[in-house]
């Protein structure tokens, strides 16, 4: 049997429907107040998080810097080095003229 979508359903089919719907609605509300405690909680969680490991990451910045100094302290170094032994080169011929006098 074919229902007509244009009749008008009775009272008792109406009411039915409406207790369903609120009984829909209702379940949905409590969804939506427990996904919204559990993003309150989430977001708790991620502000200890971030709180508990901002030391941590201001070590690796810190650390980072220093590598990036001994790097150039390396780099520096070479150049150095053959700049001190010549120097030491130097002295040491000196030294050897000085005493062979």
């Amino acid at each position: 049997m074919e229902q007509n979508k244009d009749a008008v359903p009775d009272n008792q089919s109406l009411h039915a429907m409406i207790q369903s719907l609120d009984a829909r609605f209702t379940g949905i509300e409590g969804n939506v107040g427990q996904l919204q405690s559990d993003l309150a909680e989430n977001t708790r969680v991620t502000g200890e998080i971030k709180a508990n490991t901002s030391d941590l990451v201001d070590f690796f910045r810190s650390a980072q810097g220093a590598f990036k100094v001994l790097e150039s302290l390396g780099k520096a170094a070479k150049p150095l080095m053959y700049i001190a032994g010549f120097v030491s080169s130097a002295a040491a011929a000196w030294a050897t003229y000085r005493s062979n006098k």
